[in-house]
């Protein structure tokens, strides 16, 4: 610390005491209201978090392409498979290998199979409502970690 000279240091006077205030003591005092500054950050409410999550995942179930190969031909063509009784069926699934289980797809086909049955709805819009179902469960999960 460099020492002070008789410039650099001022004086006050508060019930009869001097007091010498420093040009470092006052930082410490910008310091210290930066600080409570930081310490109240606005963050929205969880409402409102999910509300924006929603919208932004439901947006990138519509307008997003399937961008992997492997989505498709490992879960959409089975699961095509599975609600229609034809599509693609790759050698991971088929019994000769068996190296993946249905499980996983039936977890998402039934809703789908619901879906389609109580509303008589094309292949496409079947599709893209469990796309926007996993966009729903996705913002749930992001906001349950949000709290």
């Amino acid at each position: 610390m460099p020492p002070r000279s008789r410039q650099s240091v001022k004086s006050r006077r508060e019930g009869g005491k001097e007091i010498r205030i420093s040009p470092a003591d006052s930082t410490t005092d910008a310091d210290d209201l930066a600080e409570a500054k930081n310490s109240s950050l606005w963050t929205p409410s969880v409402y409102t978090a999910f509300k924006l999550l929603l919208s932004l995942r439901l947006c990138s179930a519509v307008w997003s392409h399937i961008s992997d190969c492997d989505e498709v031909y490992n879960y959409w063509e089975p699961m095509h498979f599975l609600l229609y009784g034809k599509g693609f069926q790759t050698w991971e699934y088929s019994p000769q290998y068996a190296i993946r289980s249905y499980a996983y797809l039936w977890l998402h086909a039934i809703p789908c199979y619901i879906y389609g049955a109580f509303l008589q709805s094309n292949k496409i819009l079947v599709f893209y409502f469990l796309r926007c179902l996993f966009a729903f469960c996705c913002a749930l999960c992001e906001v349950y970690f949000f709290r």
